[in-house]
């Protein structure tokens, strides 16, 4: 009895230990965000609450809707979001400016935040937060294309997606641009 006791307690002292072992820096990821913060994340993360609205965009767009938690509430607000990503009414419905706790309790592996000081704060309750933002940048495709890099990087299995898609919209924006470059239109 006392030796089954013993092996038991071993067996679960190492269960336990094993629940308790931190990621290993093979399962991270170092990125460096929107705002220029350098932040080390989990790769890959299953979990991700979704406040920056282009993200979530991006994220379906590359095959990676299943490990959505849950987005922005306006975008879940928008009756058209069903009709592009059925299944969306699954997705949990976020304020702006959620609290950690809120993140701790879903099990979130990764917030992309709208915000630096979102994320910041964020990262100092000890959840995984980057920032991912619309704003601060001089051009649109700018920040699509950085967003696009971010996912690559932290989900490297959508790096050949996510270069072929660059490829293919600088391609269609040298063609518009050049057809209106050819223009005599005044503009207004």
């Amino acid at each position: 009895m006392k030796k089954t006791f013993g092996l038991l307690s071993l067996l679960t002292l190492t269960l336990g230990l094993l629940g308790c072992t931190p990621i290993s820096e093979g399962d991270t990821v170092q990125v460096t965000d929107m705002v220029g913060s350098v932040v080390t994340i989990p790769k890959n993360p299953e979990k991700v609450a979704v406040i920056s609205r282009a993200a979530a965009d991006m994220m379906i767009g590359f095959g990676l809707g299943k490990s959505i938690d849950g987005m922005y509430e306006s975008i879940l607000d928008n009756t058209w979001t069903s009709v592009v990503y059925p299944g969306v009414e699954n997705f949990y419905s976020y304020g702006y400016n959620e609290s950690a706790e809120l993140f701790l309790s879903r099990g979130v592996d990764l917030v992309l935040a709208p915000e630096k000081y979102i994320a910041e704060a964020l990262r100092e309750s000890g959840v995984n937060a980057i920032t991912v933002s619309l704003y601060g940048t001089p051009r649109y495709n700018v920040v699509l294309y950085k967003i696009a890099d971010l996912i690559s990087e932290i989900w490297p299995a959508t790096a050949s997606k996510v270069s072929t898609w660059k490829t293919e919209l600088n391609t269609a924006i040298e063609a518009v641009t050049t057809v209106l470059e050819t223009k005599t239109t005044e503009s207004k």
